[in-house]
This record gives C-alpha cells, sequence and structure tokens, in this order.
C-alpha cells in the first residue's frame, strides 16, 4: 500500500476585512505551509482596494462561500458584522474562525453556536498569539526548563 505524504494545503477564505487584526492574521497564515489564505471577500465595496494591497484574490461574499476549493472561513470583521459573516460561512458548510468578540452582544454569540450546532459545522471565537514569535519563545522556554517551575503566568500587551 502506498501513501502520499504530500498534504494540500487547507484553502481559507477572509470573511470581511475591516478588523483589527486582518494584517496580522494574513501574515501569520502565510507563514504556515499548511494553510494557503488565498480570497478575501466584503460586502462593504470600499474594501475591495485593502483586499488587493493584502495580497489576495478579492471576491465577493456569495462567490467565496459557494466555492468549493475554499475549505474554511476567517470572519475578520468589524464587530457588528461579525455573527452575520460567520452564520452565513457556517451554512455555507465552512468551518469558521470568528475573531474575537464574535458579535456585539450575547445574542449574537448564541446565534453563532445555534448555527455551528444545527449544521454540524465547526466554529470558533477566539484571538491567539500561539503563532507569535514571542508565545513561540516563552512555549520553548517553558518546554525547556529554562524558567524553572512556573506557578503562574500573567502577560499583558504582549505582541
Amino acid at each position: 500500500m502506498t501513501t502520499d505524504h504530500h498534504v494540500r494545503p487547507v484553502r481559507i477564505g477572509c470573511l470581511g476585512v475591516a478588523g483589527t487584526h486582518t494584517a496580522a492574521r494574513v501574515r501569520a497564515l502565510r507563514g504556515l505551509a499548511n494553510a494557503e489564505l488565498c480570497v478575501a471577500a466584503d460586502d462593504d465595496t470600499a474594501q475591495q482596494q485593502y483586499i488587493r494591497d493584502l495580497g489576495l484574490t478579492a471576491s465577493t461574499p456569495p462567490e467565496m462561500l459557494a466555492d468549493p476549493t475554499i475549505h474554511a472561513i476567517l470572519v475578520s470583521s468589524p464587530t457588528d458584522r461579525m455573527a452575520d459573516y460567520g452564520c452565513r460561512a457556517l451554512q455555507a458548510g465552512k468551518p469558521v474562525f470568528v475573531e474575537k468578540p464574535g458579535g456585539q452582544s450575547l445574542a449574537d454569540l448564541r446565534k453563532l453556536r445555534d448555527v455551528a450546532a444545527e449544521t454540524g459545522v465547526l466554529c470558533q471565537v477566539g484571538y491567539s498569539f500561539r503563532f507569535s514569535p514571542v508565545t513561540r519563545r516563552l512555549d520553548a522556554a517553558l518546554a525547556g526548563g529554562e524558567l524553572g517551575r512556573v506557578l503562574q503566568v500573567r502577560i499583558h500587551g504582549c505582541v
């Protein structure tokens, strides 16, 4: 039995680009061998130039969500559109990562949760520095015992 060891990258679309962390997410995803951020779409057509400035192909939300070559969606929009974009992607069958806070209210978050449950599609709301150089260095120091026995860590304003 032969096994193909070549793993195709996960193709990611960015739905909404006017979020605070969009450029940082684009840089982080470009640094991953197993991910390809390839297209972005926003209901606000004024964002088309920014999408091109990010080096992404501009699309429309309906076209991107219907594209079978897009495997997952990053929602990086302003807060007032996060839940709507996330739900649209889930209903299209795309796993979703929604930037924090995920919406404007608890009702928005419940809607995301409910649509994810109804569709059986994965949805994560969060913001993580796990790919930043600072976090990777800290992980290595902890794993290597450089810091001794760590009982508690509290970090503020780390970038």
